[in-house]
């Protein structure tokens, strides 16, 4: 009976160790990050899609799906009553807004020296009111191709320095789609509320999530519905038909003259 207990009371004791344990890898209590301190007149920021290269042609509308679905749930889940936040829309031809890709001797100096290697945006502001009148973002070309696995990232990360995010520097303090050796290419809930504030005018520099907004991910984007479904049904119309053509020509044989 002694010896029982003396395995569950060391049993326990293990649990509570192990719970201590584990808890300062889960103690990350503040979410920071920096930004540029600058925001758009207009909470809806018009994008010319590039024609090349491809791979970035290709991205950039994906990339502001993304930015525009986490939004509306980040919006939607924390702030449902508040309407002004940025959203990017595609219109040909606006030369407020100029994305190209670009060799590492073209892209601008001071990225380079400030840890940004891969990704650079300047801006130029109104002085009077502090708006942005254009940006000019400058993507490396040898890392927009398709055996690049972290290309749309890269294009994603790109519309976050355009609201006026700003990448960590390395080593970074938590995983985040801010951070340059993170492959992940959703937004977290820290780098919308810091598009959030810049939307609504505020251009503190830096920005810290508030306690009541846990720091996640926002969702993927949601598969079209029916989509599956609808490519199922057509592949079983296809297969039904030329099981009924084969079955009419096994009843009905052809006459021979």
């Amino acid at each position: 009976m002694a010896a029982r207990v003396t395995r569950w009371i060391f049993f326990f004791a293990l649990l509570i160790i192990a719970r201590f344990s584990i808890v300062p890898t889960q103690a990350q209590s503040t979410y920071w990050m920096t930004t540029d301190g600058v925001s758009w007149a207009d909470p809806r920021i018009q994008i010319t899609i590039p024609l090349s290269p491809t791979v970035l042609q290709a991205d950039l509308p994906e990339a502001m799906a993304i930015w525009n679905h986490a939004t509306t749930w980040f919006e939607s889940t924390f702030y449902p009553t508040d309407k002004k936040f940025y959203s990017f829309v595609s219109t040909p031809n606006t030369t407020t807004i100029t994305i190209q890709a670009v060799d590492l001797q073209t892209l601008q100096s001071y990225c380079l020296t400030s840890g940004g290697i891969s990704v650079c945006t300047s801006y130029t502001v109104n002085s009077v009111n502090g708006y942005v009148l254009n940006a000019h973002v400058e993507i490396l070309a040898n890392d927009l191709t398709t055996t690049n696995p972290t290309h749309l990232f890269l294009v994603v990360a790109a519309l976050g320095t355009l609201v006026g995010l700003v990448e960590y520097p390395a080593p970074c303090p938590f995983q985040d789609f801010m951070c340059a050796s993170n492959p992940t290419v959703y937004p977290s809930t820290l780098d919308l509320y810091a598009a959030r504030l810049l939307a609504q005018g505020n251009r503190a520099t830096t920005t810290t999530l508030p306690a009541n907004i846990p720091y996640q991910q926002a969702p993927t984007l949601p598969v079209p519905e029916f989509q599956g479904a609808s490519a199922l049904l057509a592949l079983i119309g296809v297969s039904s038909t030329l099981i009924l053509t084969r079955l009419s020509k096994t009843k009905y044989p052809k006459k021979h003259r």
